[in-house]
């Protein structure tokens, strides 16, 4: 069975691997961690932006903006597959490929 994974968590691990931004970089010229892991997040679960700001700027208490609990077992599960990708390069690098053809923030 799959653990829960928190959103905030999802990003701790995929957005310094993929986007190259530490946690905690703001703007000021450069694109922020904030903003990276919400076009990550809602490319990955097909949310929009705000909602996947909403999962990463509220507490997981804050019932009303919780992602739904099948997300948390989702985000999980694409851990788990981007892990197996990491040790695939040539399929890894596709997927960053289509990930740079629609983000604002990978160029």
């Amino acid at each position: 069975m799959f653990r829960d994974l928190e959103p905030r968590e999802f990003c701790e691990i995929w957005i310094p691997k993929i986007y190259k931004i530490p946690p905690g970089t703001r703007g000021k010229g450069k694109p922020s961690y904030r903003a990276a892991c919400a076009e990550f997040l809602s490319y990955i679960c097909e949310v929009s932006p705000q909602t996947a700001k909403y999962w990463i700027d509220y507490p997981p208490e804050n019932k009303r903006k919780r992602p739904y609990p099948i997300v948390l077992k989702y985000l999980r599960a694409i851990d788990l597959k981007l892990k197996e990708l990491e040790q695939m390069p040539l399929l890894y690098q596709q997927f960053i490929e289509e990930l740079r053809k629609k983000s604002d923030i990978l160029k």
